[in-house]
């Protein structure tokens, strides 16, 4: 908000339910913009603005994008108070997955501190394919190319959108096994932007790369041992949790399709995860 007062907006509705509000307020106020930015304590469905806008500027992102997300929230007051012509920031969001060889995560019980604890490596993958894993993984364990699975527009699309069924194909770029379809997401700003910027939350080669988003995998039920060309098709079914509509049902089909001339499709597996 103070970013953009700073930046020359006239006026700034700045919109949170939580007693940050509250500390937010005094934030104002000491840097001498209570008279550009007004802030509102409630739910977005909830509140009354003085008027139509120009932008709307929201991180509603959650993990695998859509998890606890609040795009709703943001759909609602795109339709109900942005003006003919306003803008959305971000305005492009898109999801994508790979296939990941986590054998250097797992090669850790082969040898710790000395001591072979390598019988536990298919208890720990056991465990992973019974819920999606959030965590920091590197680009030198994505072993596949990175298949997009969804696009969205925030200034378009409506919240029936938020539900959908994605085909998807990644193809081995090297030998070895893959144990997950790794996914992430970007976000843009791209309409009326000098220049377009986007932002990734992919593997990165370090630490340093990382986000707090990390990247979502959902593990295989075994692991598929792949040659270079051999591909994983199938596809992401996600839906909202009937019990709670933040959380996510995701149900994950896939195939193993190797490269070999003859070589028959695997059969396919269906998985059902629960992002809650």
């Amino acid at each position: 908000s103070m970013l953009a007062a700073r930046r020359g907006a006239a006026a700034v509705y700045a919109v949170d339910a939580s007693d940050v509000l509250d500390q937010a307020r005094a934030i104002v106020a000491d840097n001498g913009l209570s008279d550009r930015i007004t802030l509102f304590k409630g739910k977005m469905e909830e509140i009354e603005l003085p008027g139509k806008v120009d932008l709307i500027i929201s991180e509603w992102m959650g993990y695998f994008l859509l998890y606890e997300s609040m795009l709703d929230s943001v759909f609602y007051a795109r339709d109900r108070w942005l003006a003919p012509g306003g803008r959305c920031m971000p305005e492009y969001c898109s999801m994508h997955v790979a296939g990941l060889d986590d054998t250097q995560r797992v090669g850790f019980w082969d040898d710790v501190y000395g001591f072979n604890m390598a019988s536990i490596k298919e208890q720990v993958r056991q465990r992973r394919h019974e819920e999606p894993v959030i965590e920091c993984f590197y680009k030198n364990e994505v072993m596949t190319d990175v298949a997009l699975l969804r696009e969205f527009d925030c200034e378009t699309n409506q919240v029936p959108d938020l539900e959908f069924r994605s085909p998807f194909r990644v193809v081995a770029l090297r030998a070895g096994p893959c144990a997950a379809l790794l996914t992430h997401f970007d976000v843009g700003f791209r309409r009326g932007c000098e220049s377009p910027v986007t932002f990734t939350t992919a593997p990165a080669a370090d630490d340093a790369g990382q986000t707090h988003w990390k990247q979502t995998a959902f593990y295989l039920r075994r692991a598929v041992d792949m040659e270079v060309g051999d591909a994983l098709e199938g596809a992401m079914h996600v839906t909202r949790a009937k019990a709670n509509p933040r959380h996510l049902d995701v149900v994950v089909e896939w195939a193993h399709v190797r490269a070999a001339a003859g070589a028959a499709r695997g059969e396919v597996t269906t998985q059902l995860f629960e992002l809650a």
